[in-house]
């Protein structure tokens, strides 16, 4: 009889170190654009949804977002989420 979870791990080793987590990548310049655009509500109705799709495949990238968001706010650290 082989262990209990030798099964289990030899399924597990077939995959890429990749598969456990995403890097955090930063987003191209023109993203970063569009975001502060956004931030204005100076974005039309077509960028804004092709933000927002960008923003759905990378959702690391809403921290940015939002702290553009606050450094329009004047007076609010930009960096405390």
């Amino acid at each position: 009889m082989t262990e209990p979870f030798q099964v289990l791990t030899d399924f597990l080793k077939q995959f890429d170190p990749q598969v456990s987590g995403r890097s955090a990548e930063p987003p191209p310049s023109e993203i970063c654009e569009k975001m502060k655009l956004f931030a204005k509500g100076d974005l039309s109705r077509e960028e804004r949804d092709r933000l927002c799709a960008a923003l759905a495949v990378h959702p690391e990238w809403v921290k940015m977002l939002v702290r553009e968001v606050k450094s329009l706010r004047g007076g609010t650290d930009p960096d405390a989420l």
